[in-house]
């Protein structure tokens, strides 16, 4: 992770920045070329005859150290010191990344990447963001066949928390915190909420504010995490409902269905 943007703050050239990279290469050459008194030589023409004696162009070998090692990797050895194929290649090669072009598995080894870097999220009124106000779920915003894809990816990798209704956060929401939770669901999730793994709830307590987050793990079922201190009356609230939750998942083959099940059902709130 230390090594997480490394690349594109180093200003070599990579796939999918060809532009700002030629922009910045072309005002060195020039540059150059006023700093040596001398006419910039037109690519394409060797009147050394370098390449005749077997030798680098030296604004190829320039070049070539502002290039990530990855795709230097891929310019054929006998175009990396003459400039105008050393060029022509590069700039075929940093054509801007096409993620719709990979399989889908590699598609989803990305979405599981970029999800898993911030594994809260916060709903309250009709917004999410997740903890670091990064907004990683935007992804999901940029075309239906990406959304589909990527939705499952999301709800598996993701503990989704939301804010009671009342909570001053966003108290112009008339509606219970049960009520909310489902019409989130309905709203945006659908026929994915079998892919739910982690949901909380920061609600009223015992006259407090609390959390209670529940978790699925397919081989040992429903986790509950209370706040502390409830007395144990209102620990049987939430307990027993989920327990009865649970037996009814493993008999109907349930899996985050259950999870919505667990923060919503009525008899405990």
């Amino acid at each position: 992770m230390a090594a997480l943007g490394r690349l594109t703050r180093s200003a070599m050239l990579y796939e999918g920045n060809w532009v700002e990279w030629d922009d910045r290469v072309f005002n060195q050459m020039e540059m150059s070329k006023a700093g040596s008194g001398k006419e910039f030589r037109v690519p394409g023409s060797d009147p050394w005859g370098l390449e005749r004696m077997g030798l680098r162009d030296p604004m190829a070998n320039s070049i070539c150290k502002q290039v990530s090692p990855a795709m230097l990797e891929r310019v054929p050895q006998k175009d990396r010191g003459h400039l105008e194929r050393l060029l022509r290649n590069l700039k075929a090669l940093a054509r801007p990344f096409r993620l719709n072009d990979l399989p889908p598995e590699l598609r989803a080894r990305i979405f599981q990447f970029h999800f898993g870097l911030v594994k809260r999220y916060i709903i309250h009124g009709s917004g999410i963001k997740d903890e670091t106000r990064q907004s990683r779920s935007n992804l999901l915003l940029v075309s239906k066949a990406t959304m589909i894809q990527a939705l499952p990816l999301f709800l598996g990798a993701a503990e989704i928390c939301f804010y009671d209704p009342t909570y001053a956060i966003c108290p112009s929401v008339n509606t219970t915190v049960e009520a909310f939770i489902h019409s989130w669901v309905h709203s945006h999730v659908k026929d994915n909420a079998k892919y739910l793994r982690r949901m909380a709830v920061f609600t009223k307590l015992q006259g407090n504010w609390g959390e209670v987050r529940v978790r699925l793990d397919l081989k040992t079922g429903l986790e509950l995490d209370l706040p502390p201190n409830l007395s144990t009356h209102q620990e049987r609230r939430w307990v027993d409902p989920v327990k009865k939750i649970e037996e009814g998942r493993r008999a109907l083959g349930l899996q985050g269905e259950a999870v919505v099940l667990a923060l919503t059902t009525k008899a405990r709130m």
